[in-house]
């Protein structure tokens, strides 16, 4: 009975504190396409990848991709995870990162460099649009928030030579940009199944043990 009742508390335990056992999803899930091109803008590339699913995919640990000339595997090193898939050239290819950003109230700035083109659209919202065929450059907007977990979506085409994105902000509404941790970068609003898991994991050891008693008596 003793052991029963500890158990029973560890159960409690896990359902009322699941952030002390299951580690938090991190990061932006991302889609990349090998496209026919040329391409010119972000409409065109999307127009090209149509229906078709992606080439590769990855996620997302950091929004900070250096200006490279390479295979896919090397352009996401030190910034992605799980990488499925490959592309030899990243010549002519379109990024899809899509998730949530956790952001605090106020209005939070955000500078987006890239080369060639990219957008960032939070809630529904273009907040930065630096689309077009250029070389590395930045562009920067704002938007009002009321703080919480919110819809992000970044996009990048490369058409020839090199590809590269980044994406900064200051959550003070100033121009001190900086990196955004991969802690505020989540694939889902969803909580994780890591937690729900562990709960029915919890139950299933207490049906176990009723039924072993059950059985003794």
């Amino acid at each position: 009975m003793k052991r029963i009742r500890f158990l029973l508390a560890i159960g409690s335990f896990i359902t009322l504190h699941p952030g002390a056992y299951s580690a938090q999803i991190e990061g932006l899930p991302t889609e990349v396409w090998k496209l026919s091109g040329p391409i010119s803008t972000l409409a065109e590339a999307e127009a090209l990848k149509g229906s078709f699913s992606p080439d590769a995919t990855f996620t997302a640990t950091q929004i900070d991709f250096a200006q490279k000339l390479t295979f896919l595997g090397d352009f996401i090193d030190g910034s992605g995870t799980d990488l499925v898939g490959s592309i030899p050239d990243i010549r002519l290819t379109y990024f899809l990162l899509s998730g949530y950003i956790m952001l605090p109230a106020g209005t939070i700035n955000f500078a987006l460099a890239s080369d060639d083109g990219s957008q960032v659209i939070i809630n529904n919202t273009m907040v930065v649009n630096n689309d077009g065929l250029h070389a590395w450059s930045e562009m920067t907007g704002s938007i009002p928030l009321s703080g919480g977990l919110y819809p992000i979506q970044v996009k990048l085409f490369n058409n020839f030579g090199p590809a590269a994105l980044r994406l900064t902000y200051d959550v003070t509404g100033g121009t001190n940009f900086t990196e955004i941790p991969t802690s505020a970068l989540r694939p889902s609003a969803i909580p994780e199944p890591a937690t729900r898991l562990l709960w029915i994991s919890g139950g299933g050891i207490l049906c176990l043990l009723g039924r072993r008693r059950k059985t003794a008596a």
